[in-house]
């Protein structure tokens, strides 16, 4: 520091230029009415400068008395911090009104200004120097007083007294002393001196008002009235006789203003007044030095007779240049950063504050001296101890507004932090569903919305919100892939990661931002009795602002405790005492007070191992310590017991924060895990600890510790399941890949998933190289994807065997194997029901059998793939569940391999059944023996649940002949493939057991073997049988055949043979019953059918005369003209006359040789007929039915007959 360094003055300036102000002044001495003059201006303008710039200048001709009425705050526990005058604190109760204080502080200042000698006969005593003889004087009189009252009260105890001794010098000394003369002047004297202290007492009763209240007979009686009076008003005389010998011109009236009363104003201009009334010639004047807003309207104006006007010396325009010329004049000025003097500048307007800055700043600059100090942060406490030196106060005992705003860093920090996690967490979410949603097209997404609103009305409003909610964030997912928006949000999900670890490492001014800066500052706290502070007296200052200023630029920060340290010199610093003090008084934790020196704490002869129990030690900055120097004895002990209280009393708070403060970490990990080894246990299930701090303090474990250590910390495996189970373990920043190697392997570790987009790649190498994960589709699928470059989802889910068992010995391929039964195990509850493994991987697992059996059925249950050869798998046992779920080629060598090991059983039936593909049997034999394969056709014959065509496709293909079929209870439908396939042999005893069986079908076998039947018609004859068998369809000449073994009459009614059939059957084989039918329905017969008929009715005239219905004309007609006898005939004319007409009776008459009887029916026909015997029969029977009235001989003529015809 330079011998040049200037210091500012904080009293008035007494040489500011006066121009313009001159004048002004000039005008109010030249006109007497003007008394009553404000100079008004800001505080700190320089008001009291230009009273004492004026009073230098023109002193010799204005005298001036200065009454300064400073009126500043205590503390806020100070009620009013105000004095009275020396006569007023006497007079005046307890408390007292502002204004009255107010006005005994102007007396107060008036009576000490003006002489003693001038106001002799004021009441109001000013305390002078007592003159030592004086109080002699008084002494002598008091002395007096009390001896005369002594001679007086015992003058007869005193003679006697005298009396009694020898006569001598001492009693004639004693009689001249207590003489009668001597005791009537001691009368004298003590009248006198009680006449005076009476007149003293009155005086000082009615000037001092000594007593308010006397108590007679318990009834108080008051003397005096109330003293809140004004002093003004009570003393109004003495005010006026004070200010009558004021020899100044000027009162000048200081800091009236600060008490913001308006009343005393009033008051003093009326003094003003009063004294003036006697002093028109040379008035006295009072000039009032406020602010300029202390009238609130135009009442100043009408109040003072004269305003001067100040301008102010500084303000923020023109504060930096001053500050910087302060600052120069000290010579301290290089050292700061223009910006930080700018910007301080901006906010200081009061010139005494501005320079006590500089002054102190100059003296502590010289005195600490030190080269790592950042001079704009010392200049900043500074100019914070001077604003708000209370709360400067405060924070070396870890208190006030700063600290409480300094302490919610760590707050800011975990807020900003959970935000980045927030944003993260949302971000991450979206990843997940796009990845895992089924994808939707825009279009399928508008259908879907339509869908669910047209349904309305059977969801609630609540169901529907949540419905398109779901669909506008599938649309928005939908938006982000097309628009390419994944690769960003990685990105941004990255940055947060970093983000997140940047955070830590700020400085608190860089934390604060436009959002969170209110709420910062709008810290409040609670004292140890728990009543709150809201500093309301820091927010309300004019100088707040600058206070924000100083913490948010960071020139007021978190190091503020080594700021703190320069201003108290000389042994512990502030804050390492202030800890000690709550060590030893037991006050409770302080975690996060900083600690300068802690090795002069830990030294001090007060710490004892014992302190280490209490919660006070909990200290961040100590622990740290502890930890770097647990090599010394002393410290390793202390830091035993330590990390015993925090285990002991579960302060897992403490070690939260610690720990996220990255103070000896590693250190702080061996410690811990070698003296708690259940910590991490702890640590990993309590809430105090973040998953992040979880993390890495396992990783800080595998890297600093020991095996044994290692393995002491995975009690009950909970270290290897932390990480197992930790998907992001492997988002680790430059790891040491070969101890994580190493600690994997010892503990075991499988991961069950891994977040391969937050993994260090070469960390996720070594542990897919050494298969340092579970069995699961997650992992699998991972491995594939970013290992083997499989990119189809289809083929990972559905045949991932096969994209992994391919012979390559990778390690994916070898930790698959070493693990099937767990593998399969993953691609059957994967597989969405669908594996399409080829075929030798397929078989490979099923032979597998280290495998569960049910596994493996239940990878048979969704494989697609088909066995060309069951026999390849060689447990028998899972060929049922191959044939179930159609995995077996659907041939016939895998149909009889099964049925040779388990028989004609369901299974094999259904998987006959299942396919619509034939099975081609005929090579059977190349791969089996005789007895199997008929083994397998018996069994097939008489399974009835194999479908018809299987049967058919079966059977024949195997070459087996049943010649001794004896199978009851075969499905028509099979049976009828037995014959139509010549399965059944046709012998007479199969035809038997047909007919016994199988009746439905019995015609079909005989169909089938006609020819057979006919030769055994001997063995076999049934006249039911042959009967049917006319009415079916086989040739003309197997019929024939057949009506030749039959002895029976065979009916053709409603038949529907051949004519030759019918013919055969009418000529040999007539059946009575159809004799009217067929006579009746001769004419609609072919020619051998009616000839057979004929003649079958040529035997049975007599029947036919006695039908009642009529025969077929023709076959009459035929009858009647045919080779019989006449008689016969007539018959047939006396049958048919009941049916026929005249012109059918005309045919009949001819057909018996009698044309001319024709003319019986001509109209007025006199024909003559033949007398016979035969004309005479035919008329007759036209008579008898009345067709003719009757015939007689011709008269003329006997040879001829004429008929008479009726009418």
């Amino acid at each position: 520091m330079s011998e040049t360094t200037k210091y500012q003055k904080l009293t008035p300036n007494t040489d500011i230029d006066l121009k313009g102000y001159d004048k002004a002044f000039d005008f109010v001495f030249k006109n007497n009415d003007v008394k009553n003059i404000a100079i008004s201006g800001p505080y700190g303008s320089g008001k009291s400068s230009l009273i004492e710039s004026y009073k230098k200048t023109y002193g010799k001709k204005y005298s001036f008395m200065r009454i300064s009425l400073a009126h500043f705050r205590g503390n806020e526990n100070d009620e009013t911090g105000e004095e009275l005058p020396d006569d007023a604190e006497k007079d005046s109760p307890k408390k007292l009104s502002e204004e009255a204080v107010l006005e005994g502080k102007i007396i107060n200042q008036l009576i000490h200004q003006v002489p003693s000698e001038k106001i002799e006969q004021t009441s109001f005593k000013v305390k002078n120097k007592i003159n030592i003889r004086d109080i002699i004087s008084i002494a002598a009189l008091i002395f007096l007083f009390v001896f005369s009252l002594v001679l007086i009260m015992f003058s007869t105890q005193l003679e006697d007294w005298t009396n009694s001794f020898s006569d001598g010098a001492f009693k004639i000394l004693l009689s001249s002393v207590f003489g009668r003369y001597n005791q009537l002047a001691a009368g004298m004297i003590v009248i006198a001196a009680s006449s005076l202290f009476i007149y003293k007492l009155v005086k000082a009763q009615k000037y001092k008002n000594l007593f308010k209240k006397i108590n007679v007979n318990g009834n108080e009686i008051e003397i005096f009235e109330n003293q809140d009076d004004s002093y003004f008003d009570k003393y109004l005389n003495e005010i006026l006789y004070l200010f009558e010998n004021v020899e100044q011109d000027v009162v000048v009236f200081e800091d009236l203003d600060r008490y913001d009363s308006v009343e005393i104003f009033e008051r003093l201009h009326e003094i003003n007044d009063l004294i003036n009334i006697k002093k028109a010639d040379k008035p006295i004047r009072f000039f009032y030095l406020i602010r300029d807003d202390m009238f609130l309207n135009k009442d100043r104006t009408k109040f003072f007779d004269f305003i001067i006007p100040v301008v102010p010396v500084i303000d923020s325009s023109n504060s930096y240049a001053q500050l910087i010329s302060f600052l120069k004049d000290g010579n301290v000025y290089d050292g700061l950063n223009d910006g930080f003097l700018q910007g301080l500048s901006l906010y200081i307007d009061d010139m005494r504050i501005l320079k006590n800055i500089c002054n102190e700043y100059i003296i502590y600059l010289s005195k600490i001296n030190i080269t790592e100090l950042n001079e704009d942060k010392m200049l900043a406490m500074i100019t914070y101890k001077n604003l708000f030196p209370k709360d400067f106060s405060e924070l070396q005992f870890g208190r006030g507004f700063v600290h409480e705003v300094m302490s919610r860093k760590n707050e800011l920090i975990e807020s900003l932090v959970a935000q980045c996690e927030s944003r993260k967490k949302e971000l991450q979410c979206i990843l997940d569903r796009i990845h895992s949603d089924v994808e939707f097209t825009s279009d399928e997404l508008n259908i879907l919305s339509q869908h669910y609103e047209n349904m309305h009305f059977t969801y609630n409003r609540s169901q529907l919100q949540k419905i398109e909610n779901s669909i506008t964030e599938r649309r928005n997912d939908l938006k982000a892939k097309e628009n390419n928006e994944i690769s960003h949000m990685q990105a941004e999900i990255k940055k947060l990661d970093d983000q997140k670890h940047k955070y830590k490492d700020k400085l608190f001014k860089d934390l604060i931002t436009r959002e969170n800066i209110n709420i910062l500052f709008s810290a409040s706290s609670k004292n140890e009795l728990g009543e709150p502070n809201d500093y309301k007296e820091i927010k309300r200052s004019n100088y707040f602002d600058l206070l924000k200023f100083l913490i948010r630029e960071g020139y007021i920060d978190e190091t503020y405790c080594d700021y703190m340290s320069y201003f108290y010199e000389g042994g512990i610093c502030a804050n390492d005492k202030i800890y000690l003090r709550r060590i030893t008084d037991q006050r409770g934790r302080a975690f996060d007070v900083p600690l300068v020196n802690p090795d002069v704490i830990l030294s001090n002869p007060i710490i004892r191992s014992a302190n280490f129990e209490q919660e006070e030690t909990l200290n961040f900055d100590l622990l740290a310590y502890l930890l770097e120097h647990r090599d010394n004895e002393t410290y390793k002990t202390y830091l035993s017991v330590l990390i015993k209280q925090i285990k002991e009393n579960e302060e897992y708070d403490f070690v939260s924060q610690f720990y996220k403060m990255n103070k000896s970490r590693i250190a702080f990990v061996k410690e811990i895990n070698v003296q708690w080894p259940e910590f991490f246990d702890t640590m990993w299930a309590d809430d105090h600890f973040t998953d992040e701090q979880v993390k890495s303090f396992s990783l800080e474990t595998l890297y600093s510790c020991s095996y044994s250590v290692i393995k002491e910390v995975n009690q009950d495996n909970v270290l290897t399941t932390y990480i197992s189970n930790n998907r992001a373990y492997l988002e680790i920043d430059n790891p040491d890949i070969p101890a994580l190697h190493f600690a994997f392997e010892k503990l075991v570790v499988s991961f069950a998933s891994i977040d391969y987009e937050k993994s260090n790649k070469d960390l996720f190498d070594m542990v897919y190289e050494y298969g340092f994960y579970d069995i699961n589709y997650e992992n699998i699928r991972l491995m594939l994807i970013k290992e083997h470059h499989v990119n189809n989802e289809d083929d990972i889910k559905h045949k991932m065997a096969t994209l992994i068992l391919t012979g390559a010995d990778t390690p994916l391929e070898n930790r698959m194997k070493a693990r099937i039964a767990d593998f399969v195990k993953v691609i059957v509850e994967n597989c969405e029901d669908s594996i399409t493994d080829v075929q030798n991987v397929a078989v490979m697992i099923l032979n597998s059998e280290t495998i569960d059996m049910a596994l493996r059925e239940k990878y048979i249950s969704y494989l697609s793939t088909e066995v060309t050869e069951l026999i390849s798998v060689e447990n028998k046992n899972l060929w049922t569940a191959m044939l179930d779920c159609k995995n077996a080629a659907y041939s016939a060598d895998n149909i009889v391999r099964y049925f040779e090991s388990f028989g004609m059983v369901d299974t094999l039936i259904n998987f006959f059944n299942s396919s619509d593909l034939v099975a081609d049997f005929s090579d059977v034999s190349n791969s089996f023996n005789q007895k199997t394969i008929e083994n397998f056709f018996n069994a097939v014959v008489s399974c009835n649940a194999i479908s018809t065509v299987k049967y058919k496709s079966a059977l024949p293909e195997l070459g087996v002949k049943l010649d001794d079929f004896d199978v009851p209870d075969i499905d028509e439908d099979k049976m009828r493939v037995l014959i139509d396939e010549s399965i059944i042999v046709f012998n007479a005893e199969n035809m038997e057991f047909i007919r016994e069986h199988y009746q439905g079908i019995r015609y079909q076998f005989i169909r089938h073997n006609i020819a057979e039947y006919i030769d055994l018609q001997s063995q076999v004859y049934d006249y039911d049988e042959t009967e049917a068998l006319l009415s079916m369809d086989i040739n003309e000449d197997e019929k024939i055949q057949l009506i030749e073994y039959v002895n029976d009459p065979l009916s053709v009614a409603g038949k529907n043979y051949s004519d030759r059939v019918m013919a055969a059957i009418i000529t040999d084989h007539f059946c009575e019953s159809d004799a009217q039918s067929l006579f009746e329905t001769y004419g609609s017969y072919s020619d051998d059918v009616q000839n057979a008929i004929y003649n079958a009715a040529l035997g049975r005239i007599r029947s036919i005369t006695n039908y009642e219905r009529k025969i077929d004309f023709a076959l009459l007609a035929r009858l009647v003209s045919g080779d019989m006898d006449f008689g016969f005939k007539i018959a047939l004319f006396d049958y048919s006359l009941k049916f026929i007409n005249e012109e059918e009776c005309k045919i009949l008459f001819n057909g018996m040789g009698y044309e001319k009887l024709g003319a019986i029916f001509e109209p007025r026909s006199r024909k003559r007929y033949d007398n016979t015997n035969e004309i005479k029969k035919i008329l007759d029977t036209l008579k008898r039915h009345t067709w003719i009235a009757n015939y007689h001989v011709t008269n003329d003529n006997p040879q001829k007959l004429t008929v008479v015809k009726t009418r």
